[in-house]
């Protein structure tokens, strides 16, 4: 690590990526359709110039619609394996046409850089931005509700409360403005 480049990101040796498929517990009703199953990589990446770096982990899951697709994310990935990157920070590839994968070997970067350091992520990062607070020891997540009528997104938000979330991200958008409102209000009165 040096000074212009904290994260050894120009001395990458090794990336590795896998493949990984999820099934959602519930499916996820969006503006775009509906999501049953989440695909993506499991990323690999050491730091350093021989094999006593430590190895980060990185996740790339990208969501066609809204990222790149998943081929586009392989072959990104691929390309980084075989050395055929040509990104203006090499073994990081471009944000633009690959955010997933851009995220997945950043994070797989950083995680190796706090593995190097001795710290959790979360200090890793602390320490780079030059914050000196201590970081939480976890991160509340929300739970998403996707689209729905109003007494099932209703029920959706009521259960999702029952399993201990306080907060919660409604999907809108595949319905009218007066369906929303009438679900939001469901919601709002559950």
């Amino acid at each position: 690590m040096t000074d212009d480049d904290p994260r050894g990101e120009a001395s990458v040796t090794v990336v590795r990526h896998r493949p990984f498929a999820l099934d959602l517990t519930r499916p996820l009703g969006t503006a775009r359709g509906e999501i049953r199953r989440r695909e993506g990589f499991v990323i690999t990446a050491r730091r350093g110039g021989d094999e006593s770096g430590a190895v980060g982990l990185g996740e790339a899951t990208p969501l066609p619609g809204w990222t790149e697709s998943r081929d586009a994310c392989a072959a990104a990935l691929g390309d980084l394996e075989a050395g055929n990157m040509s990104e203006p920070v090499p073994g990081v590839p471009d944000a633009e046409s690959t955010p997933a994968a851009r995220h997945g070997v950043s994070l797989a970067l950083a995680d190796a850089a706090a593995r190097d350091a001795g710290r959790p992520l979360a200090e890793q990062l602390a320490v780079e931005a030059g914050v000196t607070a201590t970081p939480a020891d976890a991160v509340p997540v929300n739970a998403t509700v996707g689209d729905g009528g109003p007494a099932e997104t209703a029920a959706e938000a009521t259960r999702a409360v029952e399993e201990g979330f306080d907060c919660l991200k409604l999907k809108v958008g595949a319905r009218d403005v007066d369906a929303d409102v009438e679900r939001l209000r469901a919601v709002r009165d559950a």
